[in-house]
């Protein structure tokens, strides 16, 4: 990416320009597939743009930016690093359904009841949800967290990266030690994408976009095994899951995050 960032970036405006003009987003469906915001958010967004000439359809049917946001987003985010082609998320609404049900049917387990869709959750119990969930989830799952190191979690991550159509993303910090560059090492080997920014510090995960975590918990073994007294909220609110799932893309864009495999390869 280079120069300053685009009108409307950093916003769910931005975000669906960026999809049309960047990722290739033509259809409804192709929005939803690359943004994974919920129905009302997209076409709410999509008639404030058209409201503001910001985008418009083609006689087709197909989305288009108008053309000096088009250059705009184009000089911003086509460069060797992005390359022009990212490949698109499948995500099925089934999955998103399976990972709430899955989310629920835990609660029932524990006896615990939700409060407008959110938890407050501590403790063992934290760790046990989360567990849960890396064990249910389908399609994606998304990480943010700066402290990234061997433990149960990591192991069951490795062991479901192995599953091509599942995708997972972590964004992290770098490594400071010959031995955690060797543990991303590892983690791209089996297929896991491991971005670095050394900004970050929020610890949250979100599963299938359906259920999201954010929490005190970092993923290393004496945190996630109960050495630390951790909490957090998880939530299964459409808005507010679609809400990380669109800051959490936002960070892995900014031009501080780059890929661990391109870092080795620039050394």
């Amino acid at each position: 990416m280079a120069g300053t960032e685009p009108n409307f970036w950093g916003s769910y405006k931005g975000t669906m320009i960026k999809a049309i003009a960047v990722d290739g987003a033509r259809t409804w469906d192709d929005l939803q597939e690359l943004t994974g915001f919920p129905p009302k958010t997209i076409n709410t967004v999509l008639s404030e743009l058209f409201g503001i000439d910001a985008i418009y359809k083609t006689n087709s049917g197909e989305y288009r930016v108008a053309k000096d946001l088009y250059v705009e987003y184009r000089n911003y985010f086509v460069d060797d690093r992005k390359g022009d082609n990212p490949s698109v998320l499948k995500l099925k609404k089934e999955d998103q359904t399976n990972i709430i049900r899955a989310f629920q049917g835990w609660l029932t387990l524990k006896n615990i009841s939700l409060v407008d869709h959110h938890l407050f959750v501590d403790g063992s119990r934290l760790n046990d949800l989360t567990n849960h969930l890396v064990e249910n989830v389908r399609t994606e799952l998304l990480i943010v967290n700066p402290y990234v190191d061997k433990g149960n979690i990591m192991d069951q991550l490795k062991i479901l990266a192995q599953n091509k159509s599942l995708k997972i993303k972590i964004l992290t910090r770098p490594p400071e030690t010959g031995d955690k560059q060797e543990f991303m090492d590892v983690l791209r080997r089996y297929g896991i994408e491991v971005f670095t920014n050394k900004n970050i510090h929020a610890k949250i995960m979100v599963f299938d976009r359906g259920v999201a975590i954010v929490s005190s918990m970092n993923l290393i073994a004496y945190s996630a095994g109960g050495g630390s007294w951790e909490a957090g909220i998880a939530t299964s609110s459409e808005d507010v899951v679609s809400e990380v799932v669109n800051k959490i893309n936002l960070k892995f864009d900014e031009r501080e995050a780059s890929g661990w495999g391109e870092n080795i390869r620039a050394a």
